[in-house]
């Protein structure tokens, strides 16, 4: 906080608006101020990411960056399985790898979560050669 700008209430404003309001709040103390404003996002990714945490991004950032910020999809992950928690709503997101999604824009308190694959879908080579040995098992038991 900067004593001599004062309380902004940054919630009432777009973007835009509080930019200028900081800016003109300063101009009455500094000539020429070389003050740059940033908003960022604060975003929590969880699931199947090598870094789940909360990211603290600008406005630009997609679901495919936030993703990248916590260090990718793990192997276990559901690449096809992401989703964003918005106000306690489940809202998936198709296609984020291309940031062709309009859920792909995110908002100061999303949660972006990857889902794990399906116990099926990790395990299905050693599912598959278990089912072979029982069958065989079954098949020379059968033929006595």
């Amino acid at each position: 906080m900067l004593p001599k700008v004062g309380i902004v209430n940054a919630s009432a404003l777009t973007i835009g608006a509080f930019r200028d309001t900081v800016r003109a709040r300063i101009a009455e103390f500094l000539r020429d101020s070389p003050i740059e404003l940033v908003v960022l996002r604060r975003v929590s990714v969880n699931g199947e990411v090598a870094k789940p945490n909360i990211y603290y991004v600008d406005v630009t950032t997609t679901v495919r960056d936030v993703i990248a910020h916590a260090g990718g999809v793990t192997e276990v992950g559901n690449a096809n399985n992401v989703f964003v928690v918005r106000d306690g709503q489940r809202i998936p997101v198709r296609d984020w790898q291309s940031d062709r999604s309009a859920s792909s824009d995110l908002r100061s308190g999303d949660q972006v979560v990857v889902a794990r694959k399906s116990w099926l879908s990790m395990n299905v080579l050693p599912a598959l050669s278990v089912m072979t040995g029982v069958v065989s098992l079954v098949v020379v038991l059968f033929r006595r």
